[in-house]
């Protein structure tokens, strides 16, 4: 899977580039006034006054870029680090370029549109052609579509102190995010902070290797899910009927033995295994248990 994530800036300091990062918001706020029109184009002083001419070749450019991505690296995801569309409503830059990528997708499977853009801040209307990314947050309710959270071990930059001050996210604390995240529909893109050199350091490593380790014994319950009636538990989940159907049997994930359990009227009472529950440490069962009921 191919992921390309886009922001809306050029590293390149050209007079285009200075006087978008200086104009633009000014150009969206004068946009949204109810007697926007052509005129506020003259809205900032000095030599970055904006024109739309300058706007136009900035927002071409943009767009040019990115089919320029997508046709040489063909990406399954695009993730927009942007508020809808990059550069909308002052240009429809960027909505070209999703309606490329799409068109580009459906010609390249059979008529099918396989590919994904994540943007943030959507309306309902936008969640139908976009994927809604949360950054460093969660909906506090079940989505009807599928969305993203978007996070990180520690910061979004390589942060050397956060390392030295062992500030990076627990393994539980990532795996006890990914099963809220994903009981209300969701998907989480966790980012792993790189040196300077494109490595990443033995703490973040050992993470990851303890998620892995988890997910080999619980994917079941994380890939090709759908959210039940319900998420979560205590007073989110009071009063409510997690299951109507009888109980056949139920499994701790990973263990090969029936665990005996009793429904009772205040829920289902399952007994654990004395070993299921290690005393401590980061193993499967000791971050988090994965009950099967049939």
């Amino acid at each position: 899977m191919r992921l390309v994530q886009v922001h809306v800036y050029s590293a390149k300091k050209t007079e285009l580039d200075l006087y978008m990062k200086r104009t633009l918001i000014s150009l969206t706020l004068g946009l949204l006034c109810a007697s926007c029109s052509p005129r506020h184009e003259t809205m900032m002083e000095g030599p970055y006054s904006p024109t739309w001419e300058l706007l136009s070749q900035y927002g071409q450019n943009f767009f040019d870029r990115n089919v320029d991505m997508m046709n040489r690296y063909n990406p399954d995801l695009v993730y927009y680090d942007d508020t809808s569309m990059p550069l909308w409503p002052v240009s429809d830059a960027g909505l070209r370029a999703v309606v490329h990528l799409y068109n580009k997708s459906v010609a390249e499977n059979a008529g099918a549109n396989q590919a994904v853009v994540f943007a943030k801040i959507l309306t309902d209307d936008q969640k139908n052609a976009l994927v809604w990314d949360v950054e460093k947050g969660v909906p506090d309710t079940i989505q009807e579509k599928p969305w993203q959270t978007c996070t990180c071990l520690g910061a979004w930059h390589y942060d050397r102190s956060i390392y030295e001050r062992d500030r990076y996210k627990s393994v539980r604390t990532v795996v006890h995010m990914l099963i809220d995240i994903v009981s209300k529909n969701g998907n989480m893109l966790l980012s792993v902070p790189q040196r300077g050199d494109g490595s990443i350091d033995e703490k973040e490593r050992k993470i990851l290797e303890e998620i892995a380790a988890w997910m080999v014994v619980n994917s079941e319950g994380i890939y090709g899910t759908r959210p039940w009636k319900i998420f979560g538990e205590g007073p989110v989940a009071e009063g409510s009927t997690l299951r109507e159907e009888p109980v056949g049997s139920v499994m701790l994930a990973g263990h090969d033995t029936l665990l005996a359990f009793e429904r009772t009227a205040e829920g289902l009472v399952v007994t654990l295994p004395g070993e299921a529950v290690p005393a401590g440490g980061d193993t499967p069962d000791n971050i988090s248990l994965q009950l099967k009921i049939s």
